[in-house]
């Protein structure tokens, strides 16, 4: 019998569209920052993921000044400054120098690189927690696929 003019389609059953590459690789990588993350993990310690990053990237120069911390993080200096605000008043990191903040360098305080140790260490935990649950050769694969996108990411900018 055949449908009549005018009347709605019956519904075609459709298996659901599976995510593409792309897709996935998102989330995968949202998963994977989440669990490197430590906001509201209880195990881990009372840093945001921001801080984490300015944390991070002063780790690699020791001392930066407010405009070239910014730079690195890819946000305002004004960002910036709120992001080592807080993590100056939880002890982590010290200015240097003169009244305007933007033009002073900061660093680790003492307690700064035991909790830099802290984090690396709980961040170093928690990978290879995710990497043992791949078999040696699909974890090889992963690190040198992850190695080629990111270094022909840093050749780009």
């Amino acid at each position: 019998m055949a449908p009549r003019a005018g009347s709605p389609r019956p519904a075609v059953s459709r298996p659901p569209k599976r995510p593409d590459q792309t897709e996935r690789l998102i989330r995968a990588i949202d998963v994977i920052a989440d669990r490197l993350g430590p906001e509201g993990r209880p195990d881990a310690p009372d840093i945001s993921t921001r801080e984490l990053q300015a944390l991070r990237i002063l780790g690699w120069a020791q001392q930066l000044r407010m405009s070239d911390l910014a730079t690195a993080m890819k946000v305002p200096l004004s960002t910036a400054t709120r992001i080592v605000d807080r993590l100056t008043r939880k002890g982590v990191v010290e200015r240097d120098g003169g009244t305007d903040r933007r033009t002073v360098h900061v660093r680790f305080s003492a307690h700064g690189h035991k909790l830099g140790r802290c984090l690396m260490d709980w961040r170093r935990g928690t990978a290879e927690a995710l990497l043992k649950r791949l078999p040696v050769r699909e974890r090889r694969a992963l690190l040198v696929a992850l190695e080629q996108m990111t270094v022909s990411d840093q050749q780009q900018e």
